[in-house]
């Protein structure tokens, strides 16, 4: 039974700091808010010739791919000739290198939203069993766990602090397969779309939003832990 108890709490230690950790990586990559505030900041109209009108389709189109609202990324836009000035029709904004990554990024993107998906199983699994067995441990599971994904996130934030490019990297050779995500600004416009700046901003916003809600999650249960061993002197006191 104590086993049994233990790997509840470790289950739900992991999985429900996870659910929110993924979940708040998809409200920021689906903010259109963001993407856009990003647009302005890194000059991508300029960098990129795509009609100031049709910025704001390519952004929704892009995230609405990832959501997997969109069935491909074959993106249409006018884009204006850097030589020229002039806008063209529409015409394709992506090359074949270009959407055969995103298709790679959107797999990899599902993939993790499936597993924070099965994760709720999880964690109605291991909450409903210890609320059954052993009501102390929900407490202790969602304390520690808060407090690994904070430690853990934090050395993640470090490594992209002290050097993006070379943590940028090895993200991308763990988890593709393929050099396709090396790109050149003068032929790749994604490169240009969603340049380096947009991901340090990105990152930090996610690190941010996660830490400070795990944060809040620390403080609550560990001021629920204070209380416990207090009431518990106090009873061994009576004793």
């Amino acid at each position: 039974m104590k086993t049994k108890k233990y790997l509840a709490a470790l289950i739900l230690a992991i999985s429900l700091p996870f659910f929110i950790f993924v979940s708040i990586i998809e409200m920021s990559v689906s903010d259109k808010h963001f993407f856009m505030d990003q647009m302005a900041k890194n000059d991508v109209i300029e960098n990129t010739g795509i009609y100031p009108p049709d910025v704001d389709l390519v952004i929704s189109e892009i995230i609405a791919y990832l959501n997997d609202d969109r069935e491909d990324f074959d993106i249409l836009a006018r884009i204006a000739s850097p030589e020229e000035k002039n806008v063209s029709e529409y015409s394709h904004v992506f090359n074949d290198d270009e959407i055969t990554h995103m298709i790679d990024v959107k797999n990899l993107y599902q993939n993790v939203l499936f597993i924070r998906d099965f994760s709720i199983i999880l964690i109605l699994i291991s909450f409903l069993y210890l609320m059954r067995f052993d009501q102390k441990l929900i407490i202790y599971s969602l304390f520690g766990g808060s407090v690994f994904y904070i430690l853990f996130l934090g050395l993640i934030g470090i490594f992209f602090a002290f050097d993006f490019q070379s943590s940028f990297i090895k993200f991308h050779q763990l988890f593709f397969t393929n050099e396709l995500w090396v790109m050149d600004p003068a032929t790749d416009l994604l490169i240009s779309i969603v340049p380096e700046p947009f991901f340090v901003a990105l990152i930090q916003r996610i690190i941010i939003n996660i830490s400070a809600f795990l944060a809040g999650m620390v403080c609550i249960t560990g001021i629920v832990l204070f209380k416990i061993r207090i009431r518990g002197k106090n009873e061994n006191t009576q004793h």
